[in-house]
């Protein structure tokens, strides 16, 4: 959640995860992500969760219909991962020819 795939702080996982529902159970970080964001995080992480959340919910669905590279494919595209590692260091030796 944290890595380029969806770019998520620490503080909003955390958020998500310990966040108590109103009869006090926590939720699974799987719950939280593909629910509503709380309002309390900053607007661009929500809009990451929501992101993510629609991203997990796809390849679950799939997971059992798709061969194990068109789900990578599409967690790729979806996520922009490739674009993220130009950023890095060596960047363009890490991407795919």
């Amino acid at each position: 959640m944290r890595s380029p795939f969806f770019g998520l702080s620490d503080e909003t996982i955390f958020s998500l995860k310990y966040e108590p529902t109103r009869s006090g159970e926590i939720r699974t970080l799987l719950d939280t992500i593909t629910q509503s964001p709380p309002e309390f995080i900053p607007t661009e992480q929500q809009q990451q969760v929501r992101h993510a959340g629609r991203v997990l919910t796809e390849l679950r669905s799939q997971k059992d219909r798709w061969p194990l590279v068109r789900l990578f494919q599409y967690l790729l595209d979806q996520t922009g991962y490739d674009a993220s590692l130009l950023h890095e260091f060596m960047g363009g030796v890490k991407l795919p020819t």
